[in-house]
């Protein structure tokens, strides 16, 4: 059986920095790509937080366009994000 953490398209170092914002997110679980952010306690102030950390990190900006709450609904939504302003370097 393979590991739910081996599956996931995004580092170790994303999923890390999106749950430091996560209230209701338990330390040691993986986050599945479809998980709900919002409901794990990321709200409009984590979401900057989180804006500001991924950037910094990644070392990369976010465009504008992409800076909606549809992108931080899900790793899946945000990760996409990320790798595409990662491609536009």
């Amino acid at each position: 059986m393979t590991d739910p953490a081996e599956t996931v398209p995004w580092p170790k170092d994303f999923e890390n920095v999106v749950a430091e914002q996560l209230t209701g997110f338990t330390v040691g679980s993986s986050l599945a790509g479809d998980t709900n952010l919002i409901d794990l306690g990321l709200d409009s102030l984590r979401m900057v937080r989180l804006l500001v950390a991924i950037e910094d990190t990644f070392d990369i900006t976010l465009p504008d366009a992409v800076l909606s709450l549809e992108t931080f609904q899900t790793p899946t939504s945000l990760w996409a994000a990320v790798s595409a302003a990662q491609a536009q370097r």
